[in-house]
């Protein structure tokens, strides 16, 4: 899985506005069918999606790639980032799209 493919499918788990949060990786509730993630809760999801957790030397590399094309677009550290007090689930998406785009 390339960087850029681990981008567009953790893109894909947060494109639904319900499917975001912020402050926490992920939020999982069985009695309400709802499962939700931060965008670096995403990029950790689409890897184990993609079959990468018995894999941690693999994993934790595309998981480092991945963050560090999202902190170059989001000007520092993507997590504080993206959990900033006003940020938007479209402000976070429009990062991912950037990162996406810059990475081959």
């Amino acid at each position: 899985m390339t960087t850029k493919e681990l981008l567009i499918s953790a893109r894909e788990l947060i494109a639904d506005p319900r499917a975001w949060i912020q402050d926490a990786y992920s939020y999982f509730s069985h009695h309400k069918q709802i499962e939700c993630y931060c965008g670096m809760g995403a990029v950790k999801r689409a890897l184990v999606v993609a079959g990468y957790w018995d894999d941690n030397a693999a994993r934790l590399e595309r998981e480092w790639l991945a963050q560090v094309a999202l902190n170059a677009v989001a000007g520092g550290c993507f997590i504080g980032w993206q959990d900033g007090a006003g940020r938007t689930h479209g402000e976070v998406l429009a990062a991912f799209d950037r990162a996406i785009e810059a990475t081959s």
